[in-house]
């Protein structure tokens, strides 16, 4: 029987998001939701509290404002969604509560005019969703709440001792974890919240290149042309290899890089490091060395463009070598992140290719000094 994922939504005016939560419970056999009006803050509380102690409870999604409606209500409610969270995650630290994920599921523009300029709020929330986008987001919404609700099972089940990081990170047993991956926590490892280490995960491990890659990435520094992959008996390899399983596996698809690596060297102690390598040179080697014959490589982005791919484009998601890309602002990257680049062409028209992440100020002064360039029928 499959375990349901709870989450109580508390929303002035339900009737905009229990049809859109409908849908998502219906996509998502382990998600179930129930949307709630706002109560007075003490019995808000209160409710959370005994829906948790009743294990009917396995998540919170909040909308930012709760008063808008209030007149509606037979006391007026006079808190926000920051509020709620804040005098949550206070019950949290002192054990006083079970922790739990709290997501944040607003309208955009209300986030742009007072949350995205609250920043000292923002750590509160685990996530932040658009709930009038609740069925674009990709991964799907629904596989998203899952997948923060198992995460805190997930990490608040191993012992906060030396091993911590390695437990709840599960590398392959041919590689060793990033000795500064968790260093910050050590003084403080067996008092941190949860849900400071959930997020840590999620943002600092599964979000960015690194130990771990995404699919994407994973192609391009093998070099292949996705297409030649669908009767190609390599991915369950790679998955059986370098498939990370830790939290957030089941929704975020990611591998370790340095397994891979190590898998590749296996295969002769001579072989030429495969990131030095052409793309067509890799697929050489996946054919002769480890029997992929099925494989073709990947072409670069522009004409002329390197194909010793060791990244991607950020936003075209193609793969790249550095030499061709432009590097994006690195201010938020821990030392074992790997940098992010964009192709010439997005560094060139970022705007038009909603480029989320500025170029790094100097990158952003080379693309200006790009040579201007005649548009083609296709620009």
């Amino acid at each position: 029987m499959t375990t349901k994922i709870r989450y109580l939504c508390i929303d002035d005016n339900p009737a905009e998001l229990e049809l859109a939560l409908n849908r998502l419970a219906r996509s998502e056999g382990r998600l179930e939701t129930s949307v709630s009006v706002p109560l007075p803050f003490a019995a808000q509380i209160e409710e959370i509290q005994r829906r948790l102690q009743k294990s009917k409870l396995n998540g919170l999604l909040l909308d930012l404002r709760l008063d808008q409606n209030a007149q509606k209500v037979e006391k007026a409610i006079d808190y926000n969604a920051q509020l709620v969270a804040s005098k949550l995650r206070s019950m949290m630290a002192e054990r006083k509560l079970k922790e739990f994920p709290i997501i944040l599921c607003s309208i955009t523009s209300k986030l742009a005019r007072s949350f995205d300029q609250d920043l000292a709020s923002h750590d509160l929330f685990d996530l932040v969703l658009d709930k009038e986008q609740l069925d674009d987001y990709d991964p799907p919404a629904a596989a998203q709440l899952v997948s923060f609700a198992s995460a805190y099972t997930n990490i608040s089940k191993y012992a906060r001792n030396s091993d911590f990081w390695t437990n709840v990170l599960r590398p392959p047993s041919t590689i060793e974890l990033d000795i500064r991956i968790g260093e910050e926590f050590k003084p403080s490892l067996k008092k941190t919240p949860v849900h400071v280490l959930s997020r840590y995960v999620f943002e600092e491990i599964v979000k960015k290149p690194g130990p771990l890659i995404d699919e994407d990435t994973l192609y391009s520094r093998l070099g292949l042309n996705t297409a030649s992959l669908r009767k190609s008996k390599l991915p369950a390899k790679l998955d059986l290899l370098a498939r990370y399983s830790g939290p957030f596996s089941d929704t975020w698809n990611r591998w370790w890089w340095l397994a891979i690596e190590q898998w590749w060297k296996s295969a002769d102690p001579d072989i030429t490091p495969i990131l030095s390598l052409t793309a067509t040179e890799r697929v050489a080697a996946l054919k002769d060395k480890f029997g992929y014959g099925e494989l073709r490589p990947a072409e670069p982005i522009a004409q002329g463009n390197s194909s010793r791919f060791t990244t991607i484009c950020q936003s075209l998601k193609k793969p790249l070598d550095p030499i061709d890309g432009f590097m994006l602002s690195t201010t938020d990257l821990k030392p074992w992140h790997d940098r992010l680049y964009v192709c010439e062409d997005v560094a060139r028209r970022p705007s038009k290719h909603n480029l989320e992440r500025p170029l790094d100020s100097l990158e952003a002064d080379r693309a200006k000094a790009l040579p201007k360039r005649q548009p083609t029928k296709n620009q």
